[in-house]
């Protein structure tokens, strides 16, 4: 029983761990609009080139293992047609940052435009 116990309060960290991680991510997600629009246009973008960095440096990893670990089998198939779906996405999420930035900076020209008689 002991063992169960100790596997439940390592489930229950994770998950409390898990939440807090949300809650800081949450918090770092949340716009100052007292700031410059366009920097949080800017931010978004590189948010993006983060996450794309974060995506390479996954994809070098998967390539390791199959040059070091997993070198044949199904397994090793299987990953590899993986490795290539993941290179087949490589830089979209650049695109689609840099495609979400454009489309805050249109909208924001546009809401400039429309309140441009209140100033």
């Amino acid at each position: 029983m002991p063992l169960l116990e100790g596997l439940k309060r390592r489930k229950e960290k994770k998950q409390e761990e898990g939440q807090k991680k949300e809650e800081e991510l949450n918090q770092q997600a949340i716009i100052d609009y007292e700031g410059d629009d366009n920097s949080q246009a800017e931010q978004i973008a590189k948010w993006a080139c983060d996450l794309q960095g974060g995506i390479d440096k996954y994809t070098a990893i998967l390539n390791n293992i199959l040059a070091a670990a997993i070198m044949e089998g199904a397994t090793a198939e299987a990953l590899e047609s993986f490795v290539d779906y993941v290179e087949n996405l490589k830089d979209i999420v650049n695109d689609m940052g840099e495609e979400a930035k454009g489309m805050c900076l249109a909208f924001l020209s546009e809401v400039d435009e429309a309140d441009s008689y209140l100033y």
